[in-house]
This record gives structure tokens, C-alpha cells and sequence, in this order.
């Protein structure tokens, strides 16, 4: 019953084998247990919220959906209502583009490039974009006339300028007609 229900990940330990534990008090409640002990906890207090656990976030391994760790990421944002810019905001996994529809974006999460193929099923407008949390765009990958068919874009971590971005949840937009798709990403350092 919690913003992390259904979520279950490995760790990788380093110098230790053990967490930190407790319990949830007051308007508290447990979000993730390691066995039989309590290690992650949250607070909606109504005037203040938070999140804390003993484990670091870097050392979780990430599992299929939605035992990752950019939905973990995504939904504490959400916790503390966090809201993206309607324009980046994310399909529902059952609807469909039609247009278009990433095929595959890897590494997810990433550090210094990112791979990603994409389809389209008609020749048309393409502009694959990316968007940081609050919904400012930052670069533009493709913006061109493609053919039907599979393609491939690499996103080197980077705005418009050149720049590299700081870790944080980004956003491919690919916008091919009147339809588009969206794609979750984590870059970390």
C-alpha cells in the first residue's frame, strides 16, 4: 500500500553485510524491508514529508519493472509531488504511440552515453528530444524527414551546447507526426 509496492531489489554490499534498521513511529510507515528487518521508511505528515533509508541508492541492483531504480527515483519525486511539465509527462505502459515507439534505450541508467533505437511506421517528421525534470529541453538529437523503419540516435550526456548534464531523471521525447513516445532516464556520475 505504499509508493513502492511491488518493488524488489538485490544489493551490493561493500565493507559490510549489514544495514542499518528500525521502525516506523508515529504517522511513519515502513517502504522496504531486507529480510525481516525494516531499512526504508516515509513520512507524509501533511505539512512536511520525507524519506529516509540506511542503504545507498547507487548500491541497489536494477530488476525489471518496476524494481528499478529510475521508478524508485520517479516515485519518491511523486511522494513529494514533484510534478513534470505536462509535455514530458510519461504514457501509461498500455497506450500506444501508433507513430512511433522506442524499441530499446541502453544503459538505463547511464553515465556517459546512452544508445537508443526507435521506429516509425510511416515516412514522416521525426524530433527526438531530451527534457530535464522540469521540462525544459536541453537537446535535440534528430530533427529531420525520416522513412519508415528502424533507427538509432546516441545521446552523449550532453545539452545542445556540449555541456554535460548533471545526474538527475531526464526524458526522451520522440515526436513523429502528430503522435509521440516518452522514455525515462537516470544519468548518474
Amino acid at each position: 500500500g505504499t509508493f513502492t509496492t511491488g518493488m524488489s531489489f538485490s544489493y551490493t554490499q561493500e565493507g559490510t553485510e549489514y544495514n542499518d534498521y528500525g521502525n516506523a513511529i508515529g504517522t511513519g510507515y515502513i517502504i522496504f524491508n531486507d529480510g525481516s528487518y525494516h531499512v526504508a521508511f516515509a513520512n507524509d505528515a501533511g505539512t512536511y514529508r520525507t524519506v529516509g533509508s540506511s542503504f545507498q541508492l547507487g548500491r541497489l541492483v536494477d530488476a525489471t519493472p518496476p524494481s528499478t531504480r529510475s521508478a524508485l527515483l520517479d516515485s519518491i519525486m511523486k511522494f513529494f509531488g514533484i510534478v513534470l511539465n505536462p509535455g514530458v509527462e510519461e504514457r501509461p505502459q498500455h497506450e500506444s504511440a501508433q507513430n512511433s515507439e522506442f524499441i530499446s534505450v541502453f544503459p538505463n541508467p547511464c553515465t556517459h552515453k546512452l544508445a537508443l533505437s526507435y521506429s516509425i511506421h510511416a515516412s514522416m517528421d521525426v524530433r527526438l528530444s531530451v527534457y530535464d525534470a522540469t521540462g525544459r529541453q536541453i537537446a535535440t538529437l534528430v530533427e529531420q524527414i525520416l522513412p519508415a523503419g528502424v533507427h538509432t540516435a546516441t545521446w552523449h550526456v550532453s545539452d545542445n551546447q556540449g555541456r554535460s548534464v548533471p545526474a538527475g531523471i531526464y526524458f526522451m521525447k520522440l515526436e513523429a507526426g502528430t503522435k509521440y513516445d516518452i522514455q525515462k532516464i537516470v544519468v548518474l556520475n
